[in-house]
């Protein structure tokens, strides 16, 4: 405890192990962080770091060392109102390329890391720009929820893109993409949706031992554009094609993202 309360508030508490940033607590100031450590909802061991305020991003690289690395360009993430990056609501959109963000700094930084851990295939780093420096928050070696959003912005199916991250970097350009997510919907819903010409992809994750509602799941839905002014127009269809479906939430989230964009 004593350690804990050198360190700078606000701090992430989470556990050393898990999914999706589920049971991730931010803890204000140290009563709060002791409280909940010592508190029955604690069962577990936990991490508890400082918190880094800033705009959350995350990327993907590629390839190995025999075959080169691509460093494919980040995506901002939203994030929730204790300032996390929930998968279950959080909006994506890129790419982000804008020398205001460091772009090069930041290709330099992933392929360090990438030729430091020998990657293979793929790895995503979660991220964070504060102060105008970089700071990496996750490193993932796997299949991330970036891939179907990247694959979908690249014009090509999972499975593609998939096997040329592991054997041969795909060049093709990122197009402009949005994430968006939806409630669990039923199959007749999911198609009404996929009809449309920019929703790249469409799936859903579903978590059936959940005894809480809002974890049972969500849709997850993938738009993209030839530029980000005609991204927004897609947006604005969706919400007006789907009023019943789309939750305002997260529209509002996508159409606040997107003005950084225009």
């Amino acid at each position: 405890m004593s350690q804990i309360r050198a360190l700078h508030f606000p701090v992430v508490i989470k556990d050393t192990t898990g999914l999706s940033s589920y049971g991730m607590e931010v803890a204000n100031d140290f009563e709060s962080a002791q409280r909940f450590l010592c508190g029955k909802r604690n069962s577990s061991d936990r991490i508890v770091e400082e918190y880094i305020q800033g705009e959350q991003f995350g990327l993907e690289i590629h390839g190995s060392a025999e075959t080169g690395y691509r460093v494919l360009p980040p995506f901002r993430f939203s994030v929730n109102n204790y300032g996390i990056t929930s998968p279950k609501q959080s909006v994506k959109i890129g790419p982000v390329q804008s020398e205001a963000y460091r772009w090069g700094e930041l290709c330099e930084l992933a392929e360090k890391i990438a030729r430091a851990f020998d990657f293979r295939g793929i790895s995503q780093i979660d991220l964070v720009f504060s102060r105008g420096k970089w700071f990496v928050i996750e490193i993932n070696p796997r299949l991330s929820g970036m891939s179907r959003t990247y694959a979908a912005s690249m014009g090509v199916s999972l499975p593609e893109f998939l096997y040329a991250a592991a054997f041969r970097p795909l060049s093709v350009p990122v197009q402009p993409a949005l994430n968006i997510k939806f409630p669990l919907l039923s199959a007749e819903n999911l198609s009404r949706i996929a009809e449309k010409p920019y929703v790249k992809s469409i799936s859903q994750t579903e978590n059936r031992a959940a005894r809480q509602e809002r974890e049972k799941g969500f849709c997850e839905a993938i738009l993209s554009a030839s530029d980000f002014s005609a991204l927004k127009a897609a947006l604005d269809d969706l919400a007006s094609s789907f009023p019943e479906l789309v939750e305002t939430a997260f529209i509002e989230t996508a159409q606040t993202l997107l003005r950084d964009f225009l």
